[in-house]
């Protein structure tokens, strides 16, 4: 049935498949045991999605966390087949699939190291925290500030930098403030690389001079850390901060991605527009210096 599904949602125009009937499919995901086949068929399912009603949505909702609670850290399939559902979920039904996402990894945790939240699952995440109430987003929020700002863990505070990352278009203007703060403060004690990320999703939001920390601390780092993963997180960090730095601070940012491509190879021609002015400017400082030297 699911090689079927396969050929229909593939081999027909996609208006026709939206009016294929989906309730034997979410019967069929409530009451099959075999995991296989079941996943070849939610490949597809996302199909049907336009024709799912509330209660099908809520249906399938429940199978997909009854299935990844199962499978636990084992599998990242059924947390990543959750990113197209939020837009058919109420609130309750979105917080349910949000706890259950946080549960895996404080499940697996049994030392620093296993406390991770993968690209699935945030993506996940993002997904459905636009589906979430104002009040679960607050506490949501508070509770990952507060995880960053007491935990020794440095695992555990990661996952939660992370989660910060997916709610950070819904912060209220005194948590961005507060998880700003913590960040980098975190930035420039040299741990805690994965803030970067966060930061740029906060960037918009951000006062200059908490900004101009942002970028100067992910500098040092990268100018500091031997970790190719490090630098590289980093690096993408200061690029998503470079359209709000400035001159001077994106000069050192240029300077520090060119440190960055000798450590990791890493490519700077990724750098957006303003970055690549600025660093045609840092060019013709550098020459400039040179020929007074020379002279």
């Amino acid at each position: 049935f699911g090689e079927f599904l396969s050929f229909a949602f593939t081999g027909v125009d996609p208006q026709q498949a939206g009016q294929l009937d989906a309730e034997p499919l979410v019967a069929i995901l409530e009451t099959s045991t075999d995991d296989a086949s079941v996943g070849t068929m939610c490949d597809q399912f996302s199909g049907s999605l336009p024709r799912l009603d509330a209660t099908q949505a809520a249906r399938a909702c429940k199978v997909f966390v009854d299935r990844m609670r199962k499978r636990g850290d084992t599998d990242d399939d059924w947390s990543g087949r959750l990113t197209w559902l939020p837009p058919r979920l109420d609130a309750a039904q979105a917080n349910l699939a949000w706890n259950a996402l946080l549960e895996i990894p404080k499940a697996a945790s049994t030392g620093e190291d296993k406390w991770t939240l993968s690209d699935s699952r945030f993506g996940a995440l993002k997904a459905l925290s636009s589906r979430l109430e104002p009040g679960q987003v607050k506490i949501a929020a508070d509770a990952a500030i507060e995880t960053i700002e007491k935990s020794t863990d440095q695992g555990r505070s990661d996952v939660a930098e992370r989660v910060l990352q997916a709610l950070a278009p819904r912060l209220e203007t005194a948590q961005v403030k507060r998880a700003a703060d913590i960040l980098v403060a975190n930035l420039e004690n040299g741990h805690g690389h994965a803030a970067a990320p966060c930061l740029v999703e906060l960037a918009s939001r951000l006062e200059p001079p908490i900004l101009r920390r942002s970028a100067e601390a992910m500098i040092a780092s990268i100018k500091k850390s031997a970790k190719n993963e490090v630098v590289f997180t980093l690096a993408y960090g200061l690029v998503g901060l470079s359209a709000r730095l400035d001159t001077a601070t994106a000069r050192r940012a240029w300077d520090a991605l060119v440190v960055a491509k000798d450590k990791t190879g890493l490519t700077v021609d990724f750098a957006p527009g303003e970055l690549k002015a600025l660093a045609s400017r840092s060019e013709e400082r550098r020459v400039g210096k040179e020929c007074r030297s020379r002279w």
